[in-house]
């Protein structure tokens, strides 16, 4: 297959605006964002660009029916313009992401066809709206597995990682690669050195100056853990890896977010003691290890805690959302907020989202841009699956009502939230919904009060 950038003529044609103001005010059914799919979606959200608001990426899941790539953009007012994703060409596209950087919107997904699944980037000038480029990344991989994320760099490009391998050899190793409007800036990849050696799970996080940190699970001989790497930017990386803890045990892949000073924050699921607790650690931009060699632990041990989502706090700390089982009791909602040394400033268990007699899951977290944090989940509190959401100032008190927002309502499933700030306190929520055999692509936005605005 030939290393080769395939430019796109087409526009980023206007298909459709039907987001308008609904007569009465909000409701929580939110606005529809994509049309009514065949099949279970993969949704992703970003935030920025030109004129401002929010994008929307949707496709089957894997082994739906092949679509197109669906792509809408949102204003602050909940207008929605439905935008050209891809050409329908019967290649069947998942796991959407979405990245704005500067004056253009990057967009990266899967794309099985033959028998083979390939990565694709598309990068779409904002706002003119004309697509400019399309890169496959398949060209210079040649086999993806999946585990495909993107992060915005911050100015004018973003970057991709991807999970791989070299058939016949199951071994995996993980590809990254920087994208911007002209095309593949570098690409490199990482592990693929020695049999059985696997590198997986990757994370991205863009270093605020151009450069961006990627973490991976490293098993080699036994589990080595979670290990970050840093890129320049032009792609000089470090010589080595750094592994965020010495600890042995088995460890999940990791989620990312930066600090205002360059270095990285890793949060991973760890099975040291029995359960399977959170740990974090903090490692500068030049590769040191600031925090216990072994990782600061985020919740008290005991149970099991999944789903870890991240956010920074602006004050050289983060925000961490997590799923916390309870012992096989109920799955509670919980966060915490670490300072820069890695204290847990909101007590040992951290704090439950709202309390609830229901399940919880699929946290979603972002910055409220006033020193706390909003975080989105779903819960069977009325029957069907719902979406709420709850705003922590930076102490960790609930500044929403103490149960909760409801942002969504009505019959069916709502799953798969996605969150991204609004810059005034707010931030909008996109969701799936299960309409019997078939699938609607919704979304609300709350004020900093948490009133649905749309």
């Amino acid at each position: 297959m030939k290393k080769t950038l395939i430019l796109a003529a087409a526009p980023l044609l206007l298909c459709a605006c039907f987001g308008r103001p609904a007569p009465g005010g909000p409701r929580r059914s939110g606005r529809q964002i994509g049309a009514v799919l065949p099949g279970e979606p993969d949704l992703a959200l970003a935030r920025g660009g030109s004129p401002g608001g929010w994008y929307f990426a949707w496709a089957p899941a894997d082994g739906g029916a092949a679509a197109p790539l669906g792509l809408a953009h949102a204003d602050p007012a909940g207008v929605v313009t439905r935008l050209e994703g891809s050409d329908d060409d019967g290649a069947a596209r998942l796991e959407p992401g979405l990245a704005a950087a500067g004056p253009s919107l990057f967009a990266s997904w899967l794309e099985r066809s033959s028998g083979t699944l390939s990565l694709v980037t598309a990068v779409y000038a904002l706002p003119e709206g004309e697509r400019q480029l399309e890169a496959r990344v398949a060209a210079l991989s040649r086999h993806v597995r999946g585990r495909a994320v993107i992060a915005p760099s911050g100015l004018d490009s973003a970057f991709v990682a991807w999970e791989d391998y070299s058939p016949p050899a199951e071994d995996s190793f993980v590809g990254i690669a920087e994208i911007g409007p002209e095309g593949l800036r570098w690409k490199e990849t990482l592990g693929n050195k020695e049999p059985g050696e696997r590198y997986m799970m990757p994370a991205l996080a863009a270093d605020g100056a151009g450069g961006v940190f990627a973490a991976f699970r490293h098993v080699h001989n036994g589990d080595k853990g979670v290990v970050v790497r840093h890129f320049s930017p032009g792609g000089e990386g470090w010589p080595d890896d750094v592994r965020t803890t010495d600890a042995v045990s088995y460890k999940s892949g990791p989620s990312l977010t930066v600090d205002d000073a360059g270095s990285i924050f890793a949060v991973w699921a760890d099975g040291r003691g029995g359960g399977q607790g959170l740990y974090a650690q903090k490692i500068s931009s030049a590769g040191a290890v600031l925090w216990d060699p072994a990782g600061m632990p985020l919740a008290a041990p005991g149970g099991n805690h999944r789903a870890a989502a991240l956010a920074s706090d602006g004050a050289g700390g983060f925000f961490c959302a997590w799923i916390d089982d309870n012992n096989g009791a109920k799955w509670e909602l919980k966060l915490q907020r670490l300072d820069r040394g890695g204290r847990q400033l909101w007590g040992p268990d951290g704090v439950a989202a709202q309390p609830s007699a229901s399940w919880q899951s699929e946290p979603s977290l972002t910055p409220d841009g006033a020193g706390g944090a909003i975080v989105a989940w779903t819960e069977s509190r009325y029957g069907y699956l719902d979406l709420f959401a709850q705003r922590f100032g930076p102490d960790g008190e609930r500044l929403w009502q103490e149960d909760g927002v409801r942002v969504s309502a009505g019959s069916g499933d709502k799953s798969g939230p996605r969150l991204a700030g609004d810059g005034a306190g707010g931030c909008v929520l996109s969701w799936k919904r299960s309409a019997g055999k078939r699938w609607k692509i919704a979304a609300q936005r709350l004020d900093a009060k948490g009133a649905l605005m749309w």
